[in-house]
């Protein structure tokens, strides 16, 4: 079985302990030596970030951070665990978990794709607001189709549902005159462009 670990901070709250950032990646090689890990990445700050909404035809983009927001995703992994316990007991020795939260969350099925190692890796977090339905599956249906013309471009990494999906930023956004847009003001903000060097740089990219 496979779960999603989502690091998560309260905003404001204080930086866990100066070793912290070591002390996950020790703990990251035990589990991939164990063959438990499968993926994972930190993300950059939430004002490098952005909300996008589709309402109508229109598309709505708001830059980060987001004030209604009350806690942020500082990371994630994709594990391999038997039990729901035994992914919750691998939450609990992490030591994100000493200043912050550790969300556990099982992956229903998992689809992924060569990686190309070409241009800057993107997390997409599909939100489902309250209310929506998709009693016949169109919608789930047509999430699949956009997934694999991305993937028949080499665009696409990974995807879960209704968890995540994982994109190489190529030429995806030109494809959206709304989205060009935020990738203007994106490479013009020092937020973005500091916080993205330091994570290549994590990397080695």
């Amino acid at each position: 079985m496979e779960f999603m670990l989502l690091f998560m901070e309260r905003k404001g709250a204080p930086k866990g302990e100066p070793g912290g950032p070591a002390e996950m990646k020790k703990f990251a090689g035990e589990l991939a030596s164990q063959g438990k890990l499968r993926r994972g990445a930190p993300l950059v700050a939430e004002s490098a970030g952005a909300r996008v909404r589709v309402r109508d035809g229109k598309a709505f983009v708001s830059d980060g951070p987001f004030a209604e927001s009350k806690e942020i995703v500082g990371g994630f992994w994709i594990i391999e665990a038997a039990s729901r316990e035994e992914a919750i007991e691998i939450a609990r020795r992490c030591p994100h978990a000493r200043h912050g939260v550790v969300e556990v969350h099982l992956v229903r099925w998992r689809d992924t794709a060569a990686d190309p190692e070409k241009g800057i890796p993107f997390l997409f977090a599909f939100h489902t607001e309250p209310g929506l339905t998709d009693p016949d599956g169109s919608k789930m249906r047509e999430m699949i189709g956009f997934g694999e013309a991305l993937k028949r471009d080499g665009k696409f990494l990974e995807t879960m549902t209704s968890v995540l999906r994982i994109l190489r930023h190529t030429d995806v956004l030109e494809e959206e005159p709304a989205l060009v847009a935020y990738k203007q003001r994106c490479e013009a903000r020092p937020a973005f462009t500091q916080a993205l060097a330091g994570q290549m740089a994590a990397f080695g990219a």
